[in-house]
This record gives C-alpha cells, sequence and structure tokens, in this order.
C-alpha cells in the first residue's frame, strides 16, 4: 500500500483508472479498528485500484482534502488524465466501499 505525503503523489500516479486513499491518524480509535479490513480490501483489489493511506498528522492532505472527521475514504478516478474525486466515505462501514470496488471491477472486466 502506498503512503502519500503530498496532494502531488495522490496525483501523480499514472499506472491505474483508480485511487483510493484512507486517511487516518494514530489518535483515532475508529482507525486503528478499520485498519486491517482496509487492507484486505487491497489484496482482493490491488490489480485494479490504486490503494494508498495518508497520516493527517504528519502531512497537511487532511487540510487539502478538507478531512474533518475519520477515517475517511476518498475514492479518485482519471478521467482524460485527470484526477478528480468521484466518492467520499467516512466512517468505519466499509460495505460501500466493497460495493463501488465490486462495480469498478465487473466493469473494467466487462470492458
Amino acid at each position: 500500500m502506498k503512503t502519500f505525503t503530498s496532494v502531488e503523489e495522490i496525483l501523480n500516479i499514472d499506472d491505474k483508472k483508480w485511487i483510493i486513499v484512507y486517511f487516518h491518524a494514530s489518535f483515532c480509535k475508529p482507525c486503528k479498528k478499520v485498519s486491517p479490513e482496509f487492507e484486505n480490501l487491497e489484496k482482493k483489489y490491488m490489480n485494479t485500484i490504486c490503494f494508498g493511506k495518508a497520516d493527517i498528522e504528519k502531512t497537511n492532505l487532511g487540510q487539502a482534502f478538507d478531512i474533518t472527521m475519520m477515517p475517511v475514504f476518498i475514492v479518485f478516478i482519471n478521467e482524460n488524465n485527470q484526477w478528480m474525486e468521484y466518492k467520499r466515505y467516512i466512517g468505519t462501514d466499509l460495505n460501500p466501499i466493497v460495493r463501488l470496488l465490486d462495480q469498478i471491477v465487473s466493469v473494467k472486466e466487462e470492458n
């Protein structure tokens, strides 16, 4: 899993069409709960989606992406060589994220 420290690092990924970034902090107890589950998702979807994480205590990414609660998962899509925020999830329920990732994988397999 990539560890992002700047906006540029996120926006310069060029080997995937999708990125999901997990914003967390060491003081966040829900983050500690969901981290292993998120790492398991990477194992399942890593061939299609780039997974990354960003520690908002060690970077300015929390401010750059207006992170006010945690954990936050932001899904980015690359459209016409430009990264855009596609969807944002807040909290520890990864089920909506899994549904989206399954949709992304199924569309890719159809193409």
